[in-house]
């Protein structure tokens, strides 16, 4: 369903929360399913999104590397080919959409420093948070980069308009008591309030919730309904 001039989405803007972890493969696909349901809007300004930090396996050693595929066997006590096969499976899914995604490519990595980035490029602006969140699925999915070498973040946010040298600094600092990393941890508190236990988690309005990579299509009903409610 498209939007129209009548739509309700259209005005006022709506908000809309979105928690979702860069190691999430059905959070890459949601990601691009959430950019296809706000093409269909009339506005391009009709939803304000802001990017959440959820973190699914925090207690992950930053710079551990090695291959996602093998983590993802050995943490779930299967076989290195039962790995391939789950992962195959999101691999149609995403090939749908379509987005990148070669799960032999994947490394496994700590996902706090890519979270902060996301700060700090909202800080910037919407448009430099998503740039930066599309570039880090793109890294971590398609690429094969390290996305906790904070190199390899600063280069991301490069690309995205930021500032290298003062992402690096900004990185550097103590996570746990900088501004950015105060942000994700908010993020995941008030998660853990609304019980969401996985992601991609979406709130719109502050008030109506859903869960799971949706199609385009039940986002746009979250967000008509989000405006017609009020």
């Amino acid at each position: 369903m498209t939007g129209t001039a009548a739509d309700p989405v259209a005005a006022p803007q709506i908000r809309l929360d979105v928690w979702a972890d860069i190691t999430c493969p059905w959070c890459h696909i949601g990601h691009a399913r959430l950019r296809k349901a706000l093409a269909r809007l009339p506005r391009p300004d009709a939803v304000a999104v802001h990017h959440r930090a959820f973190e699914l396996d925090p207690d992950l050693p930053a710079g551990i590397g090695g291959q996602k595929l093998a983590a993802l066997a050995e943490r779930k006590s299967i076989s290195l080919d039962q790995a391939r096969e789950m992962y195959r499976r999101i691999g149609e899914v995403a090939a749908a959409e379509p987005v990148d995604f070669d799960p032999e490519a994947v490394i496994a990595a700590n996902t706090f420093d890519a979270h902060r980035l996301i700060k700090l490029a909202a800080d910037r602006g919407a448009a430099q948070a998503d740039a930066v969140v599309t570039a880090l699925f793109q890294a971590h999915f398609a690429d094969g980069r390290v996305i906790d070498d904070r190199q390899v973040l600063a280069d991301i946010g490069a690309r995205a308009g930021l500032d290298r040298a003062a992402v690096l600094a900004d990185l550097g600092g103590s996570a746990a008591g900088d501004a950015a990393g105060a942000a994700v941890r908010a993020d995941e508190r008030r998660a853990a309030a609304m019980g969401a236990r996985g992601v991609p988690f979406y709130l719109a309005d502050g008030r109506l919730a859903l869960s799971g990579a949706q199609s385009p299509s039940a986002l746009l009903e979250l967000l008509r309904t989000a405006a017609s409610g009020r």
